[in-house]
């Protein structure tokens, strides 16, 4: 890698030689794995490819700034066996080697180690890529649109990009502590006492400051080792969003917001919080991004906006194709099996909202056949056999979409995929 002219630009790339992040212990890999919503493949083919994209064969993914690795091993995990190209892209060689331990105790060997800025991808002769990860980083460069730029050089016209930046009315006690920690903190201070100060001050906030009044949206400072510390509340380089700017930030590279993942979802949506008739058809009236913004105001809690995103404006598979299979995603497959015969699914999976469905007899024996291979029109069919009294195709599939919609909205514990795309391998990966 080049060295970097700018002057927080080494600073941001010093601070993760020191201090990786997020923190991870490659011995933690033989128990656990992590799943980041945003590098899931089912949940990417229902939102990004239709449902259509066959990962089995060419597929390519660039995890750009991919820190200590989890959406990196994830990716790697699913396409074990394929061809497929993954590539890890990082400023931090520390945070790099971090990643790299870790794909050896899983005895991954279907990655690329790229150590560099995302700044420059389109001139290190990566080629194109189907997928792009950028969870965290935009908000941490001096430029974010001219990364978000370098990153839709180098992806496909057809691709697309899962992407995380801070949310700013969530983070507002962050962006004030991080101010105090700069009056405190000296020029002088190396970055264990600046730890150890911010740590003082935390232990005597008053009630009334806002970082105490919200500080149960945040976990990164309670760790014992000061690298969330560090993270959160001493950042050199650290800016965030509002829904409406991120739509800005997105539009100046031509992409598209796709869908907002599960665990914010609802804090974006006026009628989770008003009851106010008129007041949500008046909100109804507006265009999405400006409902959105409402939402996030009224909710006050979205520190982080997660989406994927795309050029194209037509991505997402569709339930009305009967053709499409409907599946359980990995996380909540067995899981969910175990509550089908119950008169109301009752799901309780924070931080998101619980939920709670009362299936009709239709789509409770829908579900029932969903096994990853029949199709909505299969199991249509099945159920018709199933009931003496010949219910509809309407009527089935009425209450089958309603469920599989409900399901979808509040946690993508539902997704739909097309035949042409191959089964996803690997669907026991715990």
């Amino acid at each position: 890698m080049g060295e970097l002219s700018d002057e927080t630009t080494r600073e941001v790339r010093t601070q993760y030689e020191n201090y990786p992040y997020p923190e991870r212990k490659p011995a933690d890999e033989a128990r656990r794995l992590c799943k980041p919503v945003l590098a899931s493949l089912e949940v990417m083919n229902h939102y990004c490819f239709k449902g259509r994209r066959d990962f089995r064969e060419g597929f390519s993914a660039l995890v750009a700034g991919g820190g200590t690795g989890d959406a990196t091993i994830w990716l790697a995990e699913q396409l074990k066996g394929t061809d497929a190209r993954i590539v890890h892209l990082d400023i931090s060689a520390a945070s790099t080697d971090i990643a790299k331990a870790r794909a050896e105790v899983r005895g991954l060997a279907n990655i690329t180690w790229v150590h560099g800025s995302l700044l420059e991808a389109p001139q290190m002769d990566l080629g194109t890529f189907d997928y792009v990860n950028c969870n965290g980083v935009l908000h941490h460069l001096v430029d974010p649109p001219a990364g978000l730029a370098a990153l839709r050089a180098v992806l496909a016209d057809d691709g697309c990009m899962g992407i995380m930046v801070y949310g700013q009315y969530g983070r507002t006690g962050v962006y004030q502590m991080q101010r105090l920690m700069r009056l405190i903190n000296a020029a002088g201070d190396d970055r264990q006492q600046m730890v150890d100060n911010t740590r003082a001050v935390l232990k005597d906030l008053p009630a009334a400051n806002w970082f105490k009044r919200g500080e149960d949206l945040f976990d990164d400072h309670i760790e014992p080792s000061g690298i969330g510390l560090y993270d959160l509340l001493l950042h050199s380089q650290d800016r965030a969003y509002t829904v409406e700017q991120l739509y800005e930030l997105l539009g100046s590279s031509g992409l598209h917001v796709v869908k907002f993942i599960a665990l914010s979802r609802v804090h974006y949506k006026p009628e989770y919080f008003l009851t106010d008739t008129a007041l949500l058809e008046r909100i109804a009236a507006m265009g999405l991004p400006r409902q959105q913004a409402v939402g996030e105001l009224l909710s006050g809690q979205i520190i982080k906006h997660s989406c994927f995103v795309s050029p194209l404006t037509d991505t997402v598979a569709d339930i009305d194709d009967d053709e499409n299979i409907p599946l359980f995603t990995p996380e909540v497959r067995e899981g969910f099996r175990g509550i089908l015969d119950r008169p109301t699914w009752s799901i309780q999976a924070p931080p998101l909202p619980p939920l709670s469905i009362k299936p009709g007899k239709f789509a409770r024996a829908a579900f029932t056949l969903m096994d990853g291979t029949r199709s909505i029109g299969r199991i249509v069919a099945q159920v018709r056999e199933q009931f003496s009294n010949g219910p509809t195709v309407e009527e089935i599939l009425v209450q089958f979409t309603t469920v599989f919609e409900a399901l979808r909205e509040w946690g993508d514990v539902v997704v739909l995929r097309h035949p042409d795309s191959g089964q996803l391998l690997r669907p026991e990966i715990r």
